[in-house]
């Protein structure tokens, strides 16, 4: 599985999440979803493993739900201090 920390950037500075730390963030959770989902072929999850994969899922969901909106955001000439917050808390709940 991925190293998930790797994709939290350690230093995020004024400006906070850079969208390439976004996009790198989601596709760790892709990549961890996914071999979630492979390591269970054939076979039923654990309640545990089936927990993850909701995590997982709820996770990339909202990552792309803040990229849709900063992008968004971006193109009408606003800033986005607030969604790079939301992002922070969103990487923070994954780890809890």
């Amino acid at each position: 599985m991925t190293d998930l920390t790797q994709a939290r950037p350690r230093d995020l500075g004024p400006s906070g999440w850079r969208e390439t730390d976004i996009l790198d963030w989601i596709r760790c959770l892709t990549d961890d979803r996914d071999s979630l989902r492979r390591s269970h072929h054939g076979r039923p999850m654990s309640s545990a493993d089936s927990t993850r994969l909701q995590q997982f899922e709820s996770s990339l969901d909202r990552s792309w739900d803040l990229v849709r909106q900063r992008r968004a955001r971006r193109a009408a000439g606003q800033g986005w201090d607030d969604l790079s917050q939301r992002m922070t808390e969103l990487v923070e709940s994954h780890y809890h």
